[in-house]
């Protein structure tokens, strides 16, 4: 069963891939980053490095798998 993305769980969603990730699931691991890219885009200034670093990995896992 999915997680509900509602706000106190939104950050859940990096946590989840970097799991997913550790765990060789690089599909799955993708998917949270991006729901994590999608959910905190908009978010303040001193949260966007954060928000880049996700994206840079959903980048290298593209990378990786091709």
């Amino acid at each position: 069963m999915e997680p509900d993305f509602d706000r106190c769980c939104r950050v859940s969603a990096v946590g989840l891939g970097q799991l997913y990730g550790d765990a060789g699931d690089r599909k799955k691991a993708a998917e949270y980053y991006a729901k994590f890219v999608e959910l905190w885009r908009d978010s303040d200034p001193e949260l966007q490095p954060r928000v880049e670093a996700a994206q840079r990995r959903i980048d290298e896992i593209f990378a990786e798998t091709g």
